[in-house]
């Protein structure tokens, strides 16, 4: 249902109170053709601050005061679009947190807003039964951690942004069927996608993905063979445009916020759970600050592939592999973090022997192609043959039987 308010501002507030509009299970949210609605003569602008300007703007004003107050209660999918972000910056994070605590929400789609000025406000601790999610042109720098409670989530397009990587809590999302990076910096995928299993379509095109691997001294004949390297860290954060700098996270608007600290017992506790896959969110013993530490713990680090100990940003070692074919994708680079160069020893084993096994099955399925196509052209040169003998005219065949007959007579 999209909202389309009437020429009466006294009978629309009337009506969007009714519960029967509580009640949607569908709702879309345009700016732009709410703007329309409430002001067809276009006399709102808002730059414009004069008397008459205001006056204007009370029907505007008025509806989205009011919506912060609803409580959609069976709410299962939401648009929320051109939203004037940087304009109205206080209204805007006032919409953004009543959306974003609609725990019956299974889709969301808040493409088209500027959500890089309140970026520390997207948070996804209470939709729970998300299932899709768009983030479309919003201008993101980084996803917040909190995505990778969204354990039922099977869709996520966050394309033209500027994206160039992903949180490494993204592999709790085992539901993930389709991911969009479409038009955003990645110059090679997070190898954290490897572990969304269930993971059927990868978007990737318009993005900056490297072609060929980091030349290593340390690289054997049969890893360059594969497509394999491994590089400092360093060295490849200054190739890259990377934003490492997070901020606290913030969505409950008071003083009790998780402050980063790298010697705080706290903190050293969170990098000691965040070694082991277990969503920690459903831990009944973990209170919610020690939660949302953990959530920025895993903004500061990755795991190591191989001992899955946490590794801090710009330190350890990335392994680079062009994936000879994954999700039908031919040469498709990835990175996998490690902690050391011994840790990354097993690593690219695992990765040649990978590469190897995707080989042998992309040329026995060709091998199978040909013999498939090779019966077909001898099904129809034989089905061929039968029409033309099944042609001919019956003296031809009369006369080629007392041929046949006179031959065994002599």
């Amino acid at each position: 249902m999209a909202l389309c308010p009437t020429s009466s501002r006294n009978e629309f507030l009337s009506q969007v109170t009714k519960p029967r509009l509580l009640q949607q299970r569908d709702l879309i949210f345009d700016y732009d053709n709410l703007k329309a609605c409430l002001d067809p003569t276009n006399e709102i602008n808002d730059s414009d601050t004069s008397e008459k300007a205001d006056s204007r703007k009370e029907y505007y004003w008025d509806f989205l005061i009011s919506l912060n107050s609803w409580e959609f209660t069976g709410l299962e999918a939401l648009s929320l679009r051109n939203l004037r972000v940087p304009t109205h910056l206080e209204l805007s994070k006032r919409m953004l947190s009543n959306v974003l605590q609609y725990d019956t929400l299974q889709k969301l789609d808040l493409s088209n807003n500027r959500l890089v000025e309140v970026e520390d406000l997207l948070q996804f601790w209470y939709l729970s039964n998300l299932k899709s999610l768009s983030l479309d042109s919003t201008e993101l720098t980084r996803l917040p951690p909190s995505i990778g409670r969204l354990q039922h989530l099977e869709e996520l397009s966050v394309k033209n942004n500027k994206l160039t990587t992903l949180p490494e809590i993204i592999r709790f999302c085992k539901e993930m069927k389709v991911l969009n990076l479409v038009k955003n910096n990645f110059q090679r995928i997070p190898g954290t996608v490897l572990q969304l299993k269930k993971l059927e379509d990868l978007w990737k095109y318009d993005n900056s993905l490297k072609t060929t691997v980091s030349s290593s001294a340390t690289a054997t004949g049969e890893e360059l063979a594969n497509h394999i390297g491994v590089i400092p860290r360093k060295a490849a954060a200054s190739t890259t445009n990377t934003n490492t700098t997070t901020a606290p996270a913030n969505a409950d608007n008071n003083d009790n916020k998780p402050v980063y600290n790298p010697h705080s017992l706290q903190t050293m506790s969170c990098k000691v759970l965040a070694q082991h896959s277990v969503p920690y969110w459903n831990v009944p013993y973990l209170p919610p600050l020690l939660c949302k530490s953990l959530d920025l713990i895993h903004t500061e680090y990755n795991l190591c592939e191989n001992c899955h100990i946490t590794v801090p940003k710009d330190t350890g070692y990335i392994v680079e592999v062009m994936l000879v074919d994954y999700l039908g994708l031919k040469e498709v680079a990835f990175e996998l973090v490690v902690c050391s160069m011994e840790c990354s020893v097993p690593v690219r084993a695992a990765l040649v022997k990978k590469q190897k096994e995707t080989r042998r099955k992309l040329e026995k399925d060709y091998d199978a192609m040909i013999e498939a196509h090779r019966k077909e052209c001898e099904e129809h040169e034989r089905a061929v043959l039968q029409t033309l003998a099944a042609s001919r005219p019956r003296h031809q065949i009369r006369r080629r039987n007392h041929h046949r007959r006179a031959c065994v007579i002599m």
